[in-house]
């Protein structure tokens, strides 16, 4: 019997030693993904905590810690099943709550992410960052004015947590306050200059409210770190366009244009810098592209009317006059254009009709009346482009080419004396065929 008990006892010893054996190892092996951890070493503290959890199964921190784990390595779905089992051993572990929360964000499950957010609020775990990420969460669900409420809070309880700027910035931009937003990114990257994506939603908001300028420094500043993507160069090279940097414009979206292939727009604002540049065969190219991927935009007809009309090509200008204004009737500028394409062909009644809806449309454009009376003139309709005349003079002082012509009518109405008072005033405002015609009229003109 002593026998048999003493054989028991040391089975019971052997066991007893094996296990508290193991427990050591797994304190040894914990201990040792801690450190790796700490070092950033996240691969390999994974490979310890797996090894401590087959040890022991029901360790909270090693659950826990290998989450924050998997989640620096983007295995957010591997983290949160962790952060789970964490809490199932440790329910009142309240920042695992936390860091669940953050995985499921970033898993897009945000009606989750925000019931984890709000333990960890209502626990004042990491305020700011809890406040922060539930406001992130609502913005996944496009809940802008409340997320706004959250940064708020954020906001409150670190002043000089940036991220509650950045992602308060993106609501506001989401609620149409753009102004409001830049303010937000301001505030952001004078606290930490390195928030990915801060420029260039900075920029767009920027270029939204046509800060064309403060938009290209920002995107300049991506690209200067070698981050610049296809559509980084688009959208530089359109607001370059529109500050007339033409040169740096077509630069920019030529590189875009490596890869981005079928962009209408791209093809447009293209087509446009070429064309404020002088390159208008070039320009046709470009808009005659655009058009073919978008045949709907009234303005590519416009603007390859206008090429078509500096290179004389009055057919192929009124064409496409014709497409912009069935796309867009109330184009002024196609009217107006297609007018000055008809009156270059001779066609002066259909030209008058075009001038006619323009001033309809318009009707404080000088332009308009000036040419709808030149066109009248060459139809011998003298007193009726007088009338045309004064309105384009009284819409715009010191209209030189419409005293001229004015002046012209009424010589051809036998009204000298209003005619070389014109011909003075269009002298003294430069006009270079001013003096022969007062030297012609209006030496012993009779009234």
């Amino acid at each position: 019997m002593k026998r048999l008990l003493f054989v028991l006892l040391v089975i019971v010893l052997l066991i007893a030693g094996y296990f508290i054996g193991r427990s050591l190892k797994a304190d040894a092996v914990y201990k040792e993904a801690s450190q790796l951890f700490e070092e950033e070493k996240y691969e390999e503290a994974l490979d310890r905590y797996d090894r401590v959890l087959r040890i022991k199964t029901k360790n909270v921190e090693a659950f826990f810690n290998r989450g924050k784990v998997r989640a620096l390595l983007t295995d957010h779905a591997g983290a949160t099943e962790d952060f789970s089992r964490a809490l199932e051993l440790s329910p009142d572990l309240n920042e695992a709550f936390f860091q669940r929360g953050v995985s499921l964000l970033e898993l897009r499950n945000f009606e989750k992410a925000i019931e984890d957010f709000d333990i960890a609020v209502e626990a004042g775990i990491f305020p700011a960052p809890s406040f922060t990420n539930r406001g992130r969460a609502r913005a996944g669900l496009q809940n802008y004015e409340e997320s706004v409420s959250d940064f708020n809070q954020a906001i409150l309880a670190d002043s000089t947590y940036a991220m509650a700027y950045f992602y308060r910035g993106i609501s506001r931009a989401n609620l149409g306050d753009l102004s409001g937003a830049v303010k937000d990114y301001n505030k952001a990257s004078s606290l930490q200059e390195d928030i990915e994506e801060l420029y260039a939603l900075r920029g767009e908001s920027r270029g939204s409210l046509e800060d064309f300028i403060g938009a290209i420094q920002d995107y300049d500043r991506i690209i200067e770190r070698g981050e610049g993507t296809a559509d980084l160069f688009r959208q530089r090279g359109i607001f370059k366009f529109q500050i007339k940097d033409f040169d740096g414009a077509r630069k920019d979206l030529e590189i875009a244009l490596e890869e981005i292939k079928d962009d209408y727009e791209l093809y447009f604002f293209l087509g446009s810098a070429k064309a404020s540049k002088g390159d208008l065969r070039g320009a046709l190219a470009d808009f005659s592209r655009s058009i073919q991927l978008n045949p709907n935009r009234s303005m590519s007809f416009y603007n390859r009317g206008l090429a078509k009309l500096q290179l004389s090509d009055f057919p192929g200008s009124i064409a496409d006059f014709n497409q912009a204004i069935r796309l867009d009737s109330e184009n002024t500028m196609a009217w107006y254009l297609r007018g000055t394409s008809r009156a270059l062909r001779n066609e002066i009644d259909l030209a008058i009709r075009d001038y006619d809806r323009v001033i309809q449309l318009d009707p404080s454009m000088p332009e308009a009346w000036f040419n709808r009376g030149v066109a009248k003139a060459n139809d011998n309709q003298f007193a009726e482009a007088i009338e045309d005349y004064t309105r384009a003079i009284e819409l715009r002082t010191k209209y030189r080419d419409a005293h001229y012509t004015r002046a012209v009518a009424y010589i051809n109405l036998n009204k000298f004396m209003e005619g070389c008072q014109d011909l003075k005033e269009a002298l003294k405002l430069g006009h270079p065929q001013a003096q022969e015609m007062l030297n012609i009229y209006c030496e012993n003109y009779k009234d």
